[in-house]
């Protein structure tokens, strides 16, 4: 549009203050310069992104509420991590490596193995080669995150729940670190190590309720991040993590909450992906939990035919994993309803194998509990303030071939 009197362009601005004025330059901007020009940039994006939002789907645009969300309350946008003092990094870990990333990612799945079998000094003693190779400053950052991760997962000496502090500010670092470097799949991962803390760490603990719902709104935003963040991710890796995040909602409704009813649908969702993703550390986890389900329930025909398909995952485990800890707990529980006393003997004696091999406060607890359930008598357990492996319900979900990259 041109004014008759001189042929000078007038501002397209809707809002411009002064409408009358013409604009100089011989008709080559649209706008007057300085709050026009800057009103009108912001005018076009704000519409730009209303289009954008209105061809998601309600199911996206409900994740990138709650992602956004979630990421502004825990400190996680960009930001607030500049604030913190965290630099945005976009280097990956290469497919072609030099000798030196193979070395570090030798060290890193070495340091990994011990915290999955409980050998805490191993891998402390890995995680410190690998902090201290050689590695071009790309890299490090990875590396460096990495680390912390092993140190977080070998655990603290002390007692559980007044480590918890300590615990969480690491974990928060972590957090932080993966959300610089922008790699959603590891911060959803690491995400999910909190329920776990929280459960071993306040066990008979009088605020453990609130800990518990404080773990419930993390599991509910990593779930989001991974619908939002990860959702260009390979499909097997995005089924991976959601299925990690019904695992927890489940877990936390059906046996923390004491409100199993709603945790069918769960629990469904949960074998839908079990069935995409077939791989043996889903399988184990699911069924896993399915076992405990069907006897929170009271549904022990469930159980066993549930027991039945879990068994051959289940001797895939070494026999000195962790993780069989978790397992030992449900067959425990459903051979003692059932009455099978000659099978509920040979697994308990297989617990305390486990839980002495494993010397964590919690589980020892879990281990006298159960003997007094069972009618077997309070245990001669000497419950130390040991280290409190946070890794025994994640080292799993690492033997995915799809995430067990440095």
């Amino acid at each position: 549009m041109t004014t008759p009197e001189n042929g000078y362009r007038v501002c397209g601005y809707k809002h411009c203050p002064t409408p009358e004025d013409p604009i100089e330059g011989q008709g080559r901007f649209r706008y007057h310069p300085g709050i026009c020009e800057v009103g009108a940039r912001q005018l076009k994006q704000t519409e730009y992104n209303q289009q954008y939002y209105n061809s998601l789907s309600a199911s996206d645009r409900t994740a990138r509420r709650q992602s956004y969300r979630f990421f502004t309350r825990n400190g996680l946008t960009r930001q607030q991590l500049r604030a913190a003092g965290f630099e945005e990094i976009f280097d990956t870990w290469p497919a072609s490596r030099t000798a030196q990333q193979e070395r570090a990612e030798e060290e890193f799945q070495k340091a990994r193995a011990a915290v999955a079998v409980g050998d805490r000094t191993s891998a402390i003693m890995r995680a410190g080669i690998l902090q201290h190779l050689p590695i071009d400053a790309s890299s490090a950052p990875r590396i460096d995150t990495r680390c912390a991760e092993i140190f977080i997962d070998a655990g603290e000496i002390g007692d559980p729940f007044y480590t918890l502090p300590l615990f969480e500010r690491n974990q928060e670092w972590i957090e932080r670190s993966w959300a610089a470097q922008r790699d959603y799949v590891d911060l959803v991962l690491n995400i999910y190590r909190r329920p776990n803390r929280y459960k071993i760490s306040t066990y008979g603990h009088p605020r453990r309720s609130s800990y518990i719902s404080n773990a419930m709104d993390w599991v509910t935003g990593a779930i989001s991040i991974a619908r939002w963040r990860c959702r260009r991710e390979p499909r097997a890796i995005l089924n991976i993590l959601l299925h990690r995040g019904y695992l927890w909602q489940l877990r936390l409704i059906a046996f923390d909450s004491n409100e199993p009813e709603n945790a069918q649908m769960l629990w469904e969702q949960m074998l839908l992906l079990a069935e995409e993703i077939d791989s043996a550390p889903t399988w184990i986890e699911t069924l896993r939990e399915g076992l405990g389900y069907c006897i929170i329930r009271g549904k022990f025909d469930d159980a066993q035919r549930c027991l039945e398909k879990a068994l051959p995952w289940f001797s895939k485990l070494p026999p000195t994993s962790i993780a069989r800890l978790s397992l030992c707990r449900p067959l425990i529980e459903l051979f003692h309803a059932i009455g099978d006393k000659e099978k509920l003997e040979q697994k308990f004696t297989e617990y305390l194998d486990l839980c002495h091999a494993h010397p964590i406060a919690f589980h020892l607890n879990q281990a006298n509990q159960l003997s007094l359930k069972c009618e077997r008598g309070p245990l001669d357990l000497q419950i130390p303030g040991s280290s409190v492996c946070t890794n025994a319900a994640l080292h799993l979900i690492y033997l995915e071939p799809e995430l067990s990259k440095m």
